[in-house]
């Protein structure tokens, strides 16, 4: 079997490789992992962490695995940090750097296919628009 917390500590780890092409490896085996775990909060949170880094690649890899972690498992996260998440990432929204606005626009667009209706209005009123 695969041991979960080697492979979700290996993954964190590849994102802050010092290359590009170890990051995208990284990011490709956490949204595989993410695929076959229900609880996965502990994953978000960590990702979610590491989107603050002040590292600009380290960033965008993390809000990449963010966008991939979500479109996957993002309906075993929790209410709370789904919504904590979405502060975060409507605060990017006016980040100065291209790459990071683009995205935090994916990662919102993952997260919104785990939103209701009401949710999904109320973050578009009040945080896009």
């Amino acid at each position: 079997g695969i041991n979960a917390e080697y492979g979700e500590s290996s993954g964190i780890n590849a994102e802050y490789g010092g290359t590009r092409e170890v990051r995208e490896k990284g990011v490709t085996a956490l949204t595989k992992l993410v695929s076959l775990h229900n609880r996965v909060d502990n994953l978000f949170t960590d990702i979610h962490s590491g989107t603050k880094n002040e590292n600009l690649s380290t960033r965008e890899t993390m809000f990449s695995a963010l966008q991939g972690t979500m479109y996957i498992g993002g309906s075993n996260m929790s209410a709370n940090l789904a919504l904590s998440i979405s502060v975060t990432l409507t605060n990017h929204l006016g980040a100065p750097e291209d790459i990071i606005r683009t995205a935090n626009g994916a990662c919102i667009g993952s997260l919104a296919t785990f939103f209701n209706e009401e949710e999904l209005e109320k973050l578009i009123r009040d945080k896009i628009l």
